[in-house]
């Protein structure tokens, strides 16, 4: 039987909530690793990384903000929807605008972006 990186997620979220220190989720990573290779699933590991990542955000009543631009220190919300932010700057010196993604959605402001949709008009 074939598992999603979705399903793969869940249990190692499930097994690590469980752990009591660190080292106890050292050998549940590693366990799982293992388990993966095994059932030649090795390829999904972004995915369940990512999947694992969304999942510890939602227990946690969190939401990650990726903010990319040469606009440092912008004043975002310190709450979203009634979660907490989680904000990620990464500082694109010289690129200018700004983009902002919240989970899947994003907001592409920057000048490189400007410039492909305008040379697309233009044809």
């Amino acid at each position: 039987m074939k598992y999603t990186s979705k399903q793969y997620a869940k249990v190692l979220f499930d097994l690590t909530k469980e752990a009591v220190d660190q080292n106890e989720t050292d050998k549940i990573v590693k366990n799982f690793a293992s388990i993966l290779q095994k059932n030649q699933a090795s390829r999904l590991f972004s995915e369940i990384s990512r999947h694992f990542k969304e999942l510890s955000l939602e227990m946690n009543n969190q939401v990650a903000v990726d903010v990319a631009g040469g606009v440092k220190g912008m004043d975002l919300p310190k709450n979203l929807g009634g979660k907490t932010v989680l904000l990620q700057e990464k500082n694109l010196e010289g690129e200018g605008g700004v983009s902002i993604k919240v989970n899947d959605l994003l907001v592409d402001n920057t000048i490189a972006r400007r410039v492909f949709r305008l040379r697309k008009a233009l044809g």
